[in-house]
């Protein structure tokens, strides 16, 4: 708690990220008092917001659609992206980015969250972990498998939400139950298929995201600047706007 805390100091408040309203440290317990939002995470948004293709479809993600529409689920890759390039900034790795740590508030605004795993980096831009600790393995980066982390292995991770996103919840990765051999299996050059109804530029980015060599993943500012021109573009094409800014009607 007291490094969750130390963390979110650290990195200061962003529209996109939880913030920390206040700390009692005087005395035992430590109290600590975060942003509450009101829309919980965005996993369950995304599970809720299913809708099946019809009646007598499988539970399969293959054959589900969303109440969010494309435009709404970009503004929440967006958002996450916007949060996480604040991170980067701050040389902050989060370790634990997945969907159901970001929450989403009024307007669906998406708010990184949970800070338990997070670390701020050494001048090297590395972190190595000395230390067993349960960590979300279907989610990060094959250097990290490896107990190597840099914002580079969150980017992967951004990688593995953009296609919960595209999935409406789903769990990647679902047939394997090994930690080495997926590890195995990303190094061979394996990588999750395209799902149904997700447009190629959101899986060319998911791809470029899940590259092996960290140094070819694209920071999360330029992940932001992709999202917000698909944003435009998704706007120009069904709502005949150009400002993404007005994000009000989302």
């Amino acid at each position: 708690m007291m490094t969750e805390m130390d963390i979110l100091k650290h990195v200061g408040r962003h529209p996109n990220v939880v913030s920390l309203v206040g700390a009692c440290t005087l005395d035992e317990p430590l109290f600590v008092v975060i942003e509450f939002v009101e829309g919980g995470d965005l996993r369950d948004l995304l599970l809720k917001s299913r809708m099946s293709r019809n009646k007598w479809a499988s539970s399969s993600y293959e054959n589900l659609r969303s109440r969010l529409n494309e435009r709404q689920l970009l503004f929440l890759a967006l958002g996450v992206a916007r949060g996480m390039a604040h991170l980067e900034e701050k040389q902050c790795i989060h370790r634990d980015l997945a969907a159901r740590n970001v929450l989403v508030g009024l307007g669906l605004v998406a708010k990184v969250a949970d800070f338990g795993l997070a670390r701020h980096v050494t001048t090297d831009g590395l972190y190595i972990v000395s230390a067993q600790t349960k960590l979300p393995w279907k989610w990060m980066a094959p250097e990290s498998l490896r107990g190597l982390y840099t914002t580079k292995s969150d980017v992967w991770s951004f990688g593995v939400v953009l296609w919960e996103i595209a999935t409406l919840g789903e769990t990647p990765y679902p047939n394997e139950v090994s930690i080495m051999k997926l590890l195995q299996h990303l190094i061979d050059g394996h990588r999750m298929s395209k799902p149904p109804y997700c447009d190629e530029e959101i899986y060319k980015l998911m791809l470029e995201c899940w590259q092996l060599d960290p140094a070819t993943r694209p920071s999360f500012k330029e992940i932001e600047r992709t999202l917000k021109k698909l944003l435009e573009e998704a706007y120009r094409t069904y709502v005949n706007v150009s400002p993404v800014e007005d994000e009000i009607a989302v």
